[in-house]
């Protein structure tokens, strides 16, 4: 493997494993109990 192919593989890996983290922190933070107060705050933000 010349080291173009082995570049573009651990940029694909790199990106597959930042998708995956984006999409756990994005459950966690949906089960979050603080999730309703970022709500509000971005809501009354929202009306200025």
């Amino acid at each position: 493997m010349n080291n173009k192919n082995k570049d573009k593989n651990i940029n694909y890996i790199t990106y597959e494993m930042f998708v995956e983290n984006a999409k756990r922190q994005k459950e966690a933070f949906e089960k979050h109990p603080a999730k309703a107060v970022y709500d509000e705050v971005i809501r009354l933000l929202g009306k200025k």
